[in-house]
């Protein structure tokens, strides 16, 4: 069992990613993204409890040419990424350490803006 890092409570349920259907499910439900925002997921789901600074997603999502495309195509991708998992019970916050992470709606207490 995992805990959250902003409250310490334990964090039961699971969200699993399928890189070859490009669906994210979680007990609320389950959603198809587009291939890209899958590996975005699938990131930060292997990063979680912690988070994943803009330039892993980046070179995950896209490899070597990220640094071509820089840090304003992962805005794009992080906004399109939030209004899809939103429905399914997941959040994706900044951290202090210039990246993301996810936060499982009803994970915490409060305040979802929370760092790594």
């Amino acid at each position: 069992m995992t805990s959250c890092p902003c409250c310490g409570s334990e964090v039961s349920r699971p969200v699993i990613v399928s890189l070859e259907t490009n669906v994210v499910s979680t007990s609320f439900g389950t959603v198809k993204l587009q291939p890209q925002l899958a590996v975005l997921l699938e990131t930060l789901v292997r990063k979680f409890p912690g988070g994943a600074r803009i330039d892993e997603l980046g070179l995950a999502m896209w490899g070597q040419r990220f640094y071509d495309l820089g840090d304003s195509a992962m805005w794009v991708q992080i906004s399109r990424a939030r209004d899809a998992v939103k429905p399914i019970g997941l959040e994706i916050v900044s951290t202090t350490n210039s990246g993301y992470r996810i936060v499982m709606f009803n994970e915490c207490d409060g305040d979802a803006d929370t760092t790594s």
